[in-house]
């Protein structure tokens, strides 16, 4: 089957639009090309073109007069994979660090909370016990029960600048939840993504080279070319008859 001189490069060419565009697209139109359907989409027709299109390098690399053009070929097709790759293996592991990050802040809010809750009740100065439960509200918007100058439990009253803090303080928690689950379903993405990648192009690589293996070698057998040194000893023991 003959194949036209450019199809290897419109074929990359397509490829590299399809990786552009949802990198760049996603930056500037989120809720078009930033969507778990259309990332993904891209994401499958660029992993199946590029080892089509360095198959088709491989086969002017066989080709006088077009060795020069399909080594291009194959490093300007290989590009993005290769940069697909270290982006989910290095931002991979800095997503990871982040998520861990969020996940030790999180687990020491907890710890705080107990303490401050603790502390509250238990403290020797009424004052450091009122301090406690002040910080415990306007940090993270609980408000506890206390035990006050007369050893009395009540409940903490939070004043207009305690107000001002849980605000702050519940906005920034909101964005650092937000980003937590960004990072949980990203992490979930990229091994796929990666094995995606990777898996397509050795298995569309080594089935067309399979192929053309096999097609060369039935057309010789078509051509009635003779056989090979291996195929000689097989046959003449089995023309080969004693007297």
């Amino acid at each position: 089957m003959k194949i036209s001189r450019a199809a290897p490069l419109i074929i990359t060419l397509v490829a590299w639009v399809c990786w552009l565009v949802p990198l760049e697209g996603k930056k500037h139109a989120p809720s078009i090309f930033g969507t778990n359907e259309f990332q993904w989409l891209f994401a499958v027709i660029v992993a199946i073109l590029i080892p089509i299109a360095v198959l088709l390098g491989l086969r002017m690399l066989a080709t006088l007069g077009h060795r020069r053009n399909g080594l291009w070929i194959i490093y300007f097709a290989c590009a993005p994979l290769i940069a697909n790759l270290v982006i989910y293996g290095v931002g991979g592991v800095l997503m990871a660090r982040s998520h861990i990050t969020l996940t030790a802040m999180h687990e020491r809010d907890a710890e705080h909370v107990t303490k401050l809750t603790k502390a509250a009740q238990t403290m020797e100065s009424a004052d450091r016990r009122l301090l406690a439960a002040k910080i415990l509200y306007s940090d993270f918007g609980y408000a506890t029960v206390w035990r006050n100058k007369n050893n009395e439990y009540e409940q903490y009253a939070p004043d207009k600048d305690d107000a001002l803090k849980v605000q702050k303080n519940a906005e920034t928690n909101t964005m650092l939840s937000s980003t937590k689950k960004k990072l949980d379903w990203q992490l979930r993405q990229l091994p796929w993504l990666f094995g995606l990648d990777l898996g397509a192009f050795v298995l569309i690589v080594f089935s067309g080279l399979t192929w053309h293996a096999y097609r060369k070698t039935s057309e010789q057998c078509a051509d009635g070319k003779p056989p090979s040194a291996a195929q000689l000893p097989h046959e003449l023991n089995q023309n080969t008859r004693l007297p």
